[in-house]
C-alpha cells in the first residue's frame, strides 16, 4: 500500500493595489511603519481563483472547482499583543452572490470592503458558505460569522458534515451518525488568510500587515510592517482532505483470477471541523463527534479494465483528524520489541520502514480495541471477493480458491511525508518514528492508497495456526476446493467428476471429513452438518439446504456409466444430465424415462463414505488400480469393476423463495430478504479451521457451491420507502458472453411485443415462432437451448454448437436455459418460463441499477467494441429490435436504423430478468395470449400529469435508497458523467412550471440551457433563484416515463437537456437528453444540437 500527501493547488483570491500611498514615510522606532489609525476608506480587492490549480480535486470540472459562489471577508485589528480574544473584527463584508460582480481585464472579480486604517491587521476569508451542500449547518455558520466580534470567536466556528437522510442496512454504529462523504458540487467550503507568499500553507501562522490610508482618493492600501506596498493574496484552503483508493490484483496470477471490491466504509470520521485552522486544538471541536459510513457500493466504486484485469477505485472526502497514539513509539527498540511480540518479521536492513512495521497499526486487543493505534483514528474497511482457479496443487488436484475478505486500513502516513511542519533538523530515526506514529488526516490534502491483492495466504495461515496474525489488516473466509461452482441466480447445473483416489489422499492430507456447511438468508449464518458413525447425521429437518441436489450417474456402487446416460449427458452440451431424466428422493417416480434419483447432500456423503470404505478395504487386500488413466478401476472379488471416477450432475435451484424453509410460512414479499443479498453457499466434503478471534476461517472442500442473489432496483421497504408487490430483478452475468445471432428481423420475437413486459414478450416470441424454435433446436426444450451453447465454448465468438452454430443462437432461446423443466415432461412449459429477456423500458430502468448493483449492465471489462449493447425483447416492425447501449446509460437504438456495426451485433449481451412478488398468472398450455402483468413503477408523480403551468413532484418511493444521492438545496450539480454519483436522483424533485427557451422561444445549446436554469425563478421576490438546475440523466428519464405528451416539445430532433455528460465522446462534449419525438434517451453534442430546458430542484419538504 502506498499513500501520497500532495500539496498541489489552492484557490487564490488575489488583492492587487494600483494606488500609490501618499503616507510612505517611516515613523516610530526600529524601522517599523506606523500610520494614523481610524481613517475610513475602501479596500479594493481583486479576487481570483487562477493558478496554481486546485489542491483538493473534486469530481467537478476545473471551471466549477475554481468557482466561488460567495465570499465573507474579515479584517482583524491585531494591534493588541494579547490573545485572539483581544483582536476585534475591524471590518467585515458578506458577499452572498459573486456572479454579478464586476471583473477586471483579467477576469478577476472586483470587490470592495469598507474599513479604517490600522497599524496591524490580519485578513481572514471564508468562501462558499451558502453552497456547501455537503454540510448541515450552513445557516448556523453564516449567523455565527455575522455575530463574531473577534478572532477568537471566528476561530471557534465549526462546520458539520451532513448525514445520510436515508441510511440503508447500516451496521449498528453505537448511535454514531452516518457521514456524507461524497461531494456532488464543485464549490467546497474553504477558508484562509491574506498572505504575501504564493506558497502559504494552511498550517502556517497568518501574516500581519499595515492598513494605510490614501487621503486623496479615500482608498486603503495594504503595506508591509517595514514599509512598501504588498501584492499578496487571500489563499483559500479546503476544509476537506480527499482520499483516493485503488484496489487491484497482483501481477503473475493465472488467467481467470480476480479480486472484486464489493463495498467499502469509513470509520471514525470527524463530523465537525473548525473553519479556521487551529494550531493548538488538533483533535476535536468542542465535544468530539465521530461518525462512519454505511457500506458503499455501486457507483461509489469505479471499475476500469485493461489486459483482462479489473482495477477498482473510489474517492471520498473527510474532515481533518489529527489524533496521536496515547503511547507512541519513542525508540527503534520499542518498535522491534512490539513486532517480535506480534510475530511480525523484523528486518535489520529495512527496520520499521517496511510494511511489516506498519501492520502494527491494525493489531487488536482481545476486546476488539486497537493495540497501538489511537482508538479514534480514522480507518477504511474494504470488503471483496477473491477467486483463483489454480491456487495450488493438493493431492494431485489443482485447487480452486474462493474467498470473501475484509481489509482494514488506517488512514494517515503510509509511505511519504504527512507533516504540517518541516522535520528538517530531526534525526532520520526520529523522522521514521514520527511517520510510524502518524495517523493524521490534514485538511486540503490529497491522499492516494494503492491496495494490491496477491492472494489470501495470510488469512489461511492465521486460521490454520489458530491465533498467529501475519496480516492483521486482513480477515475473511477462504475455501480451497477441488470443484468450485459459481452459479447465477437462475436455475443452474453442472457435470462434476470425483476421483475416489484423490478424495482419499486429500482427506489424509487435510483432515477433511464427511460434512457440509450451508449458509443462506434463512440459516442465520453458516450451519454445519456432520455424518455420524452410524450413517445418520445431525441435520435439522428445517435446514435450508434443499436448493442443491445431486444426480449420481453411475451404476450402483460400481460407478460405471451406461450408454443411455452417456448419450443423454451429451445432449446438453456438457452440462450434465437434463433435469427431465431425474426423479425426487421422496417420490416413487423412477421409470425408464426418469431413471435417476436426486440426492441431497447428506445422501451424497453417505454414498461417498461407503464407496471410500470399499476403496480402502480393497487396497488393504493388496488390490491394484488398473485400467486407462482416464478410466481407472479396481477389480473386486468376483470380477466386478469398481470404477474410481464418479460422475454427478449438480442442480442448483433458482435463488428464489416463496416459502420460509424454517417456519414453513409462505409470502410473496420474501424477495426483500434474499434479493441483493450475499451469495448462498454450500461446501461439501470438508474440513474447516477458524482463527482464534473468530474473524477468519479456512475450509478445505471437495465441492464448493456459491450462488449469486437476484439483483433488483426495488426497495425492500427500508427507510420510509414502500414495499413493492410487483417488482423484477436480474441475473448477474450473461454466461454466454454476448455471442448471439442479432439480426434486424429478430425472428424469435413478436411484432406484438410491448415496451414494458419482458415476460410477455419472451413468451410471445417463443410461441409465435414455435416452428422456428424447433427448427433451430430440434425440440422446444431446455436441453435444446443449452445444446447451442456447449459448456466448452459457450463464450466462443465462432458460435460453435449444435446444430447451426451462431445462426441458431437467439436471445429468447438462451432464456430457456435459465429455466427448468420442473414437471419433467421434456418441454419448458409456459408456466415454467420465469426467467425472460427484459423489455425496453425494463432495461432502461436498469440504468439506475448502476448505482446499487454488484454487477450493473455497464462494466468496462465487457465492452469489446465501440459500444456495450444489450438486446431487449421489444421489437418494432418498422425499427426492428430495440437495443440498450449501456455505455450511454439508458440510451436506446434500433437495429434497423443503420447505426449498428457488425461488431456491435456480434457483441450484444442479454441479462435475463425475473418477476418478484405477486406472480403473473401464466397459461399452462398454448396458444399463448399474454400475461397482462404490469410492474409497479419506481416513482410516482403528483399531481397527475396533464396540465401545463404546474409544478410536478416526482418521488422515487420504491427505489432502493442505495441508488439515491444526497440533497442539493442550492446551485447545480457538479460536472459529472453518466456513471458518477451526481447522475443519481435525489428521492424527490420538483419540475419547473414551464419549458425554457432562448430569445424569441428559440432552441438553445447546452450551455445556454444551463444558464437559463441558473437565472430561473418562480417567486415574485426571486428568492428561489439559484435553486433551479438542469435535471441529471436519471431525473430526465423519470420525466420521459411519467409526463404526458402535452408537457413536451415534440419538434423532431430537439433535445430536453440534462446536466449529465456522456463519458464516451472522443471528438466533442456530448450531454444526455430526451428526444421526445423518438421517446428516447440520446447523447447529443452540447454545441451542435439545440433544445430546451425543464429545470428541476430537489424536494426536501416531505
Amino acid at each position: 500500500m502506498k499513500h501520497r500527501n500532495i500539496p498541489v493547488w489552492s484557490i487564490t483570491l488575489s488583492f492587487f493595489f494600483i494606488f500609490a500611498s501618499c503616507r510612505d514615510e517611516m515613523a516610530g522606532k526600529g524601522g517599523v511603519l506606523e500610520v494614523e489609525e481610524g481613517i475610513p476608506g475602501t479596500l479594493t480587492l481583486s479576487v481570483t481563483s487562477g493558478d496554481p490549480a486546485l489542491h483538493v480535486v473534486t469530481r467537478a470540472s476545473e471551471e466549477e472547482e475554481k468557482h466561488i459562489s460567495s465570499l465573507y471577508v474579515f479584517i482583524l485589528d491585531m494591534t493588541s499583543t494579547g490573545g485572539p480574544a483581544t483582536h476585534p473584527v475591524l471590518s467585515r463584508k458578506w458577499f452572498p452572490d459573486t456572479q454579478s460582480f464586476p471583473r477586471d481585464v483579467s477576469g478577476n472579480i472586483q470587490v470592495g470592503i469598507p474599513a479604517v486604517s490600522c497599524n496591524s491587521v490580519r485578513i481572514f476569508a471564508v468562501a462558499n458558505l451558502n453552497t456547501a451542500n455537503q454540510l448541515s449547518n450552513n445557516k448556523e455558520m453564516l449567523e455565527a460569522f455575522h455575530n463574531a466580534a473577534n478572532e477568537a470567536e471566528l476561530e471557534s466556528i465549526t462546520a458539520r458534515l451532513d448525514v445520510f437522510k436515508t441510511a440503508t442496512d447500516a451496521e449498528p454504529e453505537s448511535g454514531r451518525s452516518l457521514a456524507l462523504v461524497d461531494r456532488l458540487q464543485g464549490s467546497l467550503l474553504s477558508a484562509g488568510h491574506y498572505s504575501s507568499s504564493p506558497d502559504y500553507s494552511p498550517y502556517a501562522s497568518a501574516e500581519q500587515f499595515v492598513l494605510d490610508s490614501d487621503v486623496a482618493t479615500g482608498r486603503l492600501i495594504m503595506k508591509k510592517t517595514t514599509g512598501g506596498t504588498v501584492n499578496g493574496a487571500i489563499r483559500l484552503h479546503h476544509l476537506d482532505a480527499r482520499f483516493n483508493f485503488v484496489v487491484k490484483l497482483a501481477d503473475g496470477l493465472p488467467s481467470g483470477a480476480y479480486f472484486k471490491l464489493k463495498s467499502w466504509k469509513v470509520k471514525n470520521l470527524h463530523m465537525r471541523s473548525f473553519v479556521h485552522w487551529q494550531q493548538n486544538s488538533p483533535c476535536f471541536s468542542g465535544t468530539e463527534e465521530l461518525g462512519g459510513t454505511t457500506d458503499m457500493n455501486g457507483n461509489y466504486i469505479d471499475e476500469t479494465s485493461a489486459d483482462g484485469k479489473v482495477t477498482s477505485s473510489f474517492t471520498f472526502y473527510t474532515f481533518e483528524n489529527r489524533h496521536a497514539p496515547a503511547a507512541p513509539f519513542t525508540s527503534v527498540d520499542k518498535v522491534k520489541t512490539a513486532m517480535e511480540a506480534e510475530g511480525l518479521s523484523w528486518n535489520e536492513d529495512s527496520g520499521f520502514t517496511s510494511d511489516q512495521a506498519y501492520m502494527l497499526r491494525e493489531k487488536k486487543n482481545p476486546d476488539g480495541s486497537f493495540k497501538y493505534a489511537p482508538g479514534n483514528a480514522a480507518y477504511v474497511v474494504l470488503k471483496g471477493e477473491y477467486y483463483n482457479p489454480a491456487e495450488k496443487v493438493l493431492g494431485g488436484i489443482t485447487q480452486q480458491c474462493s474467498a470473501t475478505v475484509t481489509y482494514l486500513i488506517h488512514l494517515g502516513y503510509i509511505g511519504e511525508g504527512n507533516m504540517e511542519k518541516s522535520m528538517v533538523g530531526s534525526s532520520s530515526e526520529q523522522q521514521e518514528l514520527d511517520k510510524l506514529n502518524d495517523y493524521r488526516i490534514l485538511r486540503n490534502s490529497n491522499y492516494t492508497y494503492t491496495v494490491t491483492v496477491g492472494g489470501v495466504d495470510n488469512i489461511r495461515v492465521e486460521a490454520e495456526a489458530g491465533g498467529v496474525e501475519n496480516q492483521p489488516a486482513a480477515e475473511g473466509n477462504v475455501v480451497d476446493s477441488d470443484f468450485d461452482f459459481q452459479a447465477d441466480a437462475h436455475y443452474e447445473q453442472r457435470l462434476v467428476r470425483l476421483n475416489l483416489k484423490s478424495v482419499v489422499a486429500r482427506m489424509n492430507q487435510t483432515g477433511a471429513g464427511y460434512s457440509y456447511t450451508v449458509n443462506t438468508p434463512f440459516t442465520s449464518g453458516p450451519v454445519s452438518v456432520t455424518l455420524q458413525d452410524d450413517g445418520g447425521s445431525d441435520r435439522s429437518i428445517m435446514l435450508d439446504d434443499g436448493w442443491v441436489h445431486f444426480a449420481y450417474l453411475g451404476n450402483d456402487i460400481y460407478g460405471g456409466l451406461s450408454e443411455t446416460l452417456h448419450r443423454r449427458i451429451e445432449e446438453t452440451g456438457g452440462y450434465g444430465l437434463p433435469y427431465t431424466y431425474t426423479y425426487d428422493l421422496e417420490s416413487g417416480e423412477s421409470s425408464v424415462s426418469n431413471p435417476v434419483q436426486l440426492w441431497g447432500p447428506v445422501t451424497l456423503l453417505q454414498h461417498l463414505k461407503s464407496w471410500i470404505n470399499i476403496y480402502n478395504a480393497e487396497l488393504a487386500k493388496g488390490k491394484k488400480i488398473e485400467g486407462r488413466e482416464e478410466d481407472p478401476y479396481i477389480v473386486l472379488d468376483g470380477g466386478a469393476y469398481f470404477y474410481l471416477y464418479r460422475y454427478f450432475t449438480v442442480y442448483v435451484d433458482e435463488y428464489y423463495y416463496i416459502q420460509d424453509p424454517v417456519t414453513g410460512t409462505t409470502s410473496n414479499t420474501f424477495w426483500m430478504r434474499f434479493c441483493n443479498a450475499a451469495d448462498r453457499t454450500m461446501s461439501v466434503f470438508q474440513g474447516m479451521d477458524t482463527s482464534a478471534d473468530g474473524h477468519s476461517s479456512y475450509t478445505r472442500s471437495g465441492m464448493n457451491i456459491r450462488q449469486r442473489s437476484i439483483q433488483t432496483l426495488y426497495s425492500p421497504g427500508q427507510s420510509g420507502q414502500q414495499l413493492t408487490y410487483k417488482a423484477f430483478g436480474i441475473e448477474h452475468t450473461d454466461e454466454y458472453g454476448g455471442n448471439y445471432n442479432i439480426t434486424s428481423d429478430a425472428p424469435m420475437l413478436s411484432a406484438s411485443s410491448t415496451s414494458a413486459d419482458g415476460l410477455d414478450n419472451t413468451c410471445r416470441g417463443l410461441w409465435d415462432n414455435k416452428v422456428l424454435v424447433i427448427e433451430a433446436l430440434g425440440e422446444f426444450t431446455w436441453k435444446g437451448g443449452n445444446g447451442i451453447f456447449p459448456v466448452t465454448d459457450r463464450t466462443s465468438d465462432s458460435g460453435a454448437g449444435w446444430p447451426m452454430a451462431r445462426s441458431s443462437r437467439y436471445v429468447n432461446v438462451a432464456a430457456l436455459s435459465r429455466n427448468r423443466d420442473n414437471n419433467r415432461n421434456g418441454l419448458i412449459d409456459l408456466d415454467e418460463i420465469v426467467w425472460y429477456v427484459p423489455a425496453k423500458e425494463q432495461m432502461m430502468h436498469l440504468y439506475v441499477g448502476t448505482f446499487l448493483m454488484d454487477d450493473p449492465l455497464y462494466q468496462a471489462r465487457l465492452q469489446k467494441g465501440d459500444n456495450l449493447c444489450y438486446a431487449t425483447s421489444t421489437f418494432d416492425a418498422s425499427k426492428g429490435l430495440a437495443i440498450l447501449v449501456a455505455n450511454k446509460g439508458a440510451a436506446i437504438d434500433w437495429m434497423k436504423d443503420g447505426s449498428f456495426s457488425e461488431t456491435d451485433r456480434k457483441n450484444c449481451y442479454i441479462r435475463c430478468a425475473r418477476n418478484l412478488g405477486t406472480p403473473p398468472v401464466m397459461q399452462a398450455h398454448a396458444p399463448y395470449t399474454g400475461t397482462g402483468y404490469a410492474h409497479e413503477g419506481l416513482a410516482f408523480v403528483s399531481p397527475a400529469p396533464g396540465s401545463t403551468g404546474v409544478n410536478y413532484i416526482i418521488t422515487y418511493n420504491k427505489l432502493s435508497t442505495t441508488a439515491l444521492r444526497s440533497y442539493i438545496g442550492v446551485g447545480s450539480l457538479g460536472s459529472h458523467t453518466q456513471f458518477q454519483a451526481a447522475a443519481r436522483p435525489y428521492r424527490s424533485f420538483i419540475t419547473a412550471k414551464q419549458l425554457l427557451y432562448g430569445a424569441g422561444n428559440s432552441p438553445v445549446t447546452w450551455n445556454e440551457a444551463r444558464n437559463l436554469c441558473y437565472n430561473y425563478s418562480e417567486q415574485t421576490d426571486r428568492s428561489d433563484k439559484g435553486t433551479w438546475r438542469l435535471p441529471n440523466s436519471c431525473e430526465a428519464m423519470a420525466m420521459l416515463f411519467k409526463f404526458t405528451d402535452n408537457l413536451w416539445d415534440k419538434t423532431v430532433g430537439r433535445v430536453m437537456w440534462s446536466c449529465t455528460r456522456y463519458s464516451g465522446s472522443a471528438l466533442s462534449v456530448e450531454y444526455i437528453g430526451v428526444e421526445y419525438d423518438k421517446q428516447e434517451i440520446v447523447c447529443a453534442p452540447g454545441t451542435d444540437v439545440v433544445g430546451y430546458a425543464r429545470c428541476v430542484r430537489d424536494n426536501n419538504d416531505e
